[in-house]
Parts: C-alpha cells; structure tokens; sequence
C-alpha cells in the first residue's frame, strides 16, 4: 500500500475524480491524480491493490451458492448498470464485486457521490436509458435523508419526491428498456456514530434511521406496484446496525458490509 493520508483514501475510495465525466471529461490516472492532488505512482498504486482485494473477495465468494446462482443469471445477459450514490460508487462496493464477479458480461457503475434520487431522475433519460441495459440495479435514499438545520430540519428530498423519483426512474427503464429492474432499499445508520460526527455537525446535518426506513418502505411499496425484483438492505442491518458492517464514519457500509449486501442482492434471483 501507498503511504496515503486517510483523507486521500477516503477520496479516491468514492471515486470523487469521477464525478467531472459527468461533464464530458474523461478522467485517466494523470487526471485523477492531478484532481485528488497526489502522484500519478500513488493513485495507480492503491487503485490496483484495492482492485486486487476486491478480485480475491470475489474468488472467495463464487463459492457461495446464492452468488453462484447470481452469477449464472446474470452471466445470460449482455450489460449490467448499476446506479445510485456512494455507497454504490465506493471502490470496495458491490457494484465492484459484481464487476469482478462477471468477467464476461459488461458491469457499468454510474453511481456518483452525494447523488440522490433528483440526480437520478435526471440521469435515467438523460444518460441511462440511452445504454439499453439488461440489468439495472436501483440504490438511491441515503443523501435523499439528510437533513440540514438540525434533526427538525427537512430532509433533503421529501418522502413524496422520493417516491416520483424513483417511480420515474422504474417507469422510464421499464418504457424505453427491455431491463430487469432491481430495487435496492437504503442501508441503516450507526446513530450513535454519525450524529457525534464533528464534521456532520459542522454543516448542522444529520441523519435519522427513521426517515431512512420510511424510504425504504417507499420502495418496497414501488418494487410491489412494478413488477421489480427488491433487495432489502434496510431489514437486513436493522435499526441498531452494528458498526462492525460499517466505515469509522457510521454512514458507510464497509467491505464486510457491501459483502453481506451482495448476499442479499444476490438471492433476489433465487
């Protein structure tokens, strides 16, 4: 491993270079590294052992019958999408496994940082819908429960926009596509943790497992009224989510817990 700071860890671990393609910009080492303000050597360094992490994981996983089976399903189509925000986006994700899991098949991760579903929305007919994937799995929710201003403060994207965002995005895939949608609820929080977070409370923004839960109940809601195949994260960590499955900062699943939901992802397709 490179001698990073953890701040240029964290950086380059949620892929922040990433987000100028969004502009038309495509982003090569000399580039990212430029961004994230480190060597060219560092960031080559790290990405490749974080890549070689992930493809042993995945090596180990394959031998699991709920991923094998996945990964029979998903080894019949031509392109798989994933999209959403951080947690989809992070290096150790996953959308990463998957792409290490599916040698053979094209794995697009077109999550970005700090997205919500509004940017989702956006994204699908401005971006998505135009790569007519086989597969698209939906993760948005987390950045959608922020709240500013205190715990009174309003969330980010309200409950009922939540909802016509991601019926919108279904509805826009299931029209323009022939892709099977697979509906991904938001991941819990370590209350305890985030909500002490120094950083957090500098912006006066916090996050409540109960609004986190009641878009994941939004949905399952919408998985049942489509037709779409739901992975249940949010039962799966529970209210009192242990910080084992996470990042120190509480918000983020870590590569036990991205694991654990790729088990859970993977037997939608039992």
């Amino acid at each position: 491993m490179t001698n990073l700071s953890e701040e240029k860890i964290f950086q380059i671990n949620f892929n922040l270079q990433d987000v100028a393609t969004l502009q038309g910009f495509e982003i090569n080492p000399t580039a990212a590294a430029e961004i994230l303000r480190i060597s060219e050597r560092d960031f080559v360094g790290y990405v490749n052992e974080a890549d070689k992490v992930v493809a042993e994981a995945a090596h180990e996983l394959k031998s699991e019958p709920v991923i094998a089976n996945m990964v029979r399903e998903l080894n019949q189509y031509v392109q798989v999408l994933t999209i959403g925000d951080s947690i989809t986006t992070y290096r150790y994700s996953y959308a990463r496994l998957l792409h290490q899991l599916l040698p053979d098949v094209e794995v697009i991760n077109h999550a970005y940082s700090g997205y919500t579903s509004n940017h989702g929305l956006e994204l699908t007919h401005t971006t998505f819908i135009q790569l007519l994937p086989d597969v698209v799995f939906i993760k948005y929710g987390v950045n959608d429960c922020k709240r500013f201003g205190g715990a009174n403060g309003r969330t980010l994207v309200s409950a009922d926009e939540y909802r016509g965002n991601i019926r919108g995005i279904v509805k826009a895939f299931q029209t323009y596509t022939d892709a099977q949608v697979v509906l991904i609820t938001p991941t819990p929080i370590v209350t305890s943790i985030v909500n002490a977070s120094e950083d957090f409370m500098a912006m006066h923004m916090t996050w409540q497992n109960s609004d986190l839960k009641l878009f994941a109940g939004i949905m399952q809601e919408l998985s049942v009224a489509h037709g779409t195949k739901l992975a249940d994260l949010y039962t799966i960590f529970g209210d009192e989510s242990d910080a084992a499955l996470f990042l120190p900062d509480g918000l983020h699943p870590n590569f036990v817990g991205q694991q654990a939901m790729l088990r859970t992802i993977a037997g939608v397709f039992d």
